[in-house]
């Protein structure tokens, strides 16, 4: 695996990863101490929590270990001390990286294509036929948000934690917008015909604009208007 720097492209860090396989780097913790790697091999997927030392430029694996099912979506959280990953057997699995045996299962059904840590760690959102809110700690799902009529495949908290866009299965109802603290449904967007299963979805860093990418390599983007980026 080989790490780029945003703020030199030419400064490059390869990584030996154990075990071998094909290698998912999923992401960084948002405090930079941890990035979460998702390693594929022909008989299991194994889960990576790699330690940064950016002064050193060294990554050293800090935990490992073998998820029972294949994975489909997984997320750190902010402080780097929780994983969470989505299955095809429709159970929700959150790891503690300091002891990933303490692992809670949150059966959810349907295959997951998405999952994500709220900014502050305390909310998970998680994809299947509908969208689920659950709280990081216990794992209890607070509201169960239905719109989407061919499922969620994408998840992503906007930067101040308030909403949530989520990438649907149909050109008419592919991108939505949800308020977090009423679990209603902000607003809808469609992408052109074609453009169904919006595998990737992102806020911009000003939480203004929105990003969602689907079918026929085509990445969409929007500008919000005012009354959904204040919402409250």
């Amino acid at each position: 695996m080989t790490l780029l720097r945003a703020d030199s492209p030419d400064a490059k860090t390869r990584l030996q990863l154990q075990p071998t396989g094909l290698v998912s780097p999923v992401g960084f913790a948002a405090d930079g101490t941890s990035l979460l790697v998702v390693v594929r091999s022909e008989n299991e997927t194994t889960c990576i929590v790699l330690a940064i030392d950016e002064q050193r430029n060294r990554y050293e694996t800090s935990r490992s270990w073998v998820i029972p099912q294949r994975d489909e979506s997984a997320a750190i959280s902010p402080d780097g001390r929780h994983v969470v990953t989505g299955h095809e057997d429709g159970v929700l699995r959150i790891w503690r990286v300091e002891n990933p045996a303490q692992m809670t299962d949150v059966p959810i059904g349907g295959m997951q294509g998405g999952v994500a840590f709220s900014p502050d760690g305390k909310y998970i959102a998680a994809t299947g036929a509908n969208l689920y809110l659950l709280d990081a700690a216990s794992g209890k799902i607070l509201n169960t948000m239905r719109g989407h009529k061919m499922g969620v495949h994408s998840v992503a908290f906007s930067p101040d934690g308030r909403r949530i866009i989520t990438g649907g299965g149909s050109s008419h109802e592919s991108v939505k917008i949800w308020d977090v603290a009423t679990a209603q449904e902000l607003m809808t967007l469609s992408t052109p015909e074609g453009n169904y299963s919006i595998r990737h979805v992102e806020f911009s860093s000003d939480g203004t604009s929105i990003y969602a990418a689907g079918g026929r390599n085509t990445l969409n983007a929007w500008n919000l208007p005012r009354d959904v980026t204040s919402a409250r």
